[in-house]
């Protein structure tokens, strides 16, 4: 059994209910949630999305809805879905935009962890990411090792979190509202002594295209507090700050 977190964040402004719908009805009709748990965060503290959340087809079925009162960014929301786990459960954090190619996906995934414990993050590989086996840039190139294509840095869209790394690393963290926080946690799972990986095979489908102005704001965002990340990634590998963090 694993216990899947979602922060979900669509307002007025961003105009991105129809991604989120998209994503979650894809998650649902690939996971198994009579043995899985889905905890959702609802960040976005509108009436449209926390209604939308309240009238999805959960009954008979593990799934918990959270509506924060204010967005408290997604580190600290995916967080809130964190304090929940279980003893040795494998945790996935998924992003609200995303769908997936097949059903099993959660079992591929835990299956994986199990057979290989010292693979901290294990993500799921989204169409057109720099990372590859035959990238010229050594920064980018990856490695395979049977069914895993070892990384460093796992992009956060669909990530599983090896327990034996979160009793090392506690919960997510990150400078902002927005962004590093994935980047972040990886640095931290391999200062922990773990590796990072993507299971390619399994196919994910990013669904925001960009050309909006929310993701104009993300990137904006990004570059304010690239800086203050990469000295905290760089304290942390240096062994300067701690890598656990209690997500607070």
């Amino acid at each position: 059994m694993s216990l899947i977190v979602q922060c979900i964040f669509a307002t007025k402004d961003n105009k991105k209910l129809p991604i989120v719908k998209e994503c979650l009805t894809s998650l649902m009709n690939t996971v198994d949630l009579k043995k899985h748990r889905w905890i959702i965060v609802n960040n976005s503290c509108t009436l449209e999305t926390e209604a939308y959340l309240d009238s999805l087809p959960t009954d008979g079925l593990n799934v918990t809805i959270l509506h924060l009162k204010q967005n408290i960014g997604t580190a600290k929301g995916i967080n809130k879905g964190l304090y929940a786990r279980e003893p040795g459960e494998v945790v996935i954090k998924c992003d609200d935009d995303l769908t997936w190619s097949i059903a099993g996906w959660v079992e591929q995934l835990e299956a994986q962890i199990k057979k290989h414990p010292d693979i901290g993050i294990l993500g799921l590989k989204r169409y057109g990411i720099w990372q590859r086996p035959d990238h010229e840039n050594i920064h980018y190139r990856t490695k395979m090792e049977g069914k895993l294509e070892i990384c460093p840095d796992i992009i956060g869209t669909c990530t599983a979190y090896n327990p034996l790394m979160m009793d090392k690393c506690g919960g997510l963290s990150q400078p902002s509202l927005y962004g590093f926080d994935d980047s972040i946690y990886c640095v931290r799972s391999i200062a922990a002594g773990f590796r990072n990986a993507f299971l390619p095979h399994i196919k994910i489908t990013n669904l925001d295209r960009g050309g909006t102005d929310y993701t104009e704001w993300k990137k904006k965002e990004a570059s304010v507090w690239l800086t203050e990340a990469s000295v905290y990634m760089e304290m942390i590998q240096k062994g300067e700050l701690p890598y656990y963090y209690d997500g607070e």
